[in-house]
């Protein structure tokens, strides 16, 4: 099993809509696109960011459905449609990598 750490940093004062974007559009996206989400995080000291970990079975999986996701034409309208209303919502997005330990 491969984790993927995800950690948004909105663009300060954005973080509400990006986290509505996600309840709205991503998360059916995921569902679709087989995207598996162990859990979500906001960030208790820093309220521009959150954090999430989606779980993979492999690279090759993370890779390919990513890829699929991201060309998705609902996602590529609804960011486009979002960042029209709302502007840039994400300043950068950070993304480690770990495997169980024990």
């Amino acid at each position: 099993m491969l984790y993927e750490i995800r950690r948004y940093v909105c663009t300060p004062g954005k973080r509400a809509a990006v986290l509505m974007r996600f309840d709205e559009v991503v998360l059916p996206l995921f569902d679709r696109h087989g995207v598996e989400i162990d859990r979500f995080w906001v960030d208790r000291d820093d309220g521009d960011v959150f954090v999430y970990v989606c779980l993979w079975q492999d690279q090759a999986q993370l890779d390919a459905t990513w890829a699929a996701f991201q060309a998705d034409p609902d996602w590529v309208a609804a960011k486009a449609a979002s960042e029209a209303s709302e502007g840039q919502t994400v300043e950068r997005i950070e993304r480690s990598f770990a495997t169980a330990w024990r």
